[in-house]
């Protein structure tokens, strides 16, 4: 499986992502592809620079908030989840399904890059 990471902002926020071949993506500003709270139904748009070395450009994306809690089966177990639907026009980019119990998404589906990611494993920190 292809590994990346992500950098997010304190207040969460995407600054960059490297992807699995190593490619970086820089979004300024960060963008924002969570507020806070979410709502159920409520949608937010915001415009950045994105720079990956092939598809640099100013766009613009619309998040939408789905209208209801969505159980969510993953290998790491069942999560209820808030689906928040990213997009750039009429094309759909994302789709996250937000748990708020582990306050981050636990499957992803990139319908720009055909992939999904699903969370696999969750442990809670104990900060001994």
């Amino acid at each position: 499986a292809a590994r990346g990471s992500r950098q997010f902002t304190q207040d969460s926020p995407l600054a960059q992502e490297t992807f699995g071949g190593g490619t970086t993506a820089r979004y300024a500003p960060p963008a924002a592809f969570f507020t806070w709270p979410l709502k159920p139904a409520t949608t937010w748009s915001q415009e950045f620079q994105y720079t990956d070395g092939r598809n640099d450009g100013r766009y613009a994306n619309t998040w939408k908030v789905g209208e209801k809690i969505e159980p969510i089966d993953t290998v790491a177990g069942r999560f209820y989840t808030i689906r928040v639907e990213r997009s750039s026009g009429s094309q759909r980019l994302e789709t996250y399904w937000y748990s708020p119990r582990i306050r981050y998404w636990v499957r992803l589906e990139d319908y720009l890059r055909g992939y999904v990611e699903e969370l696999v494993e969750y442990k809670t920190w104990s900060g001994s």
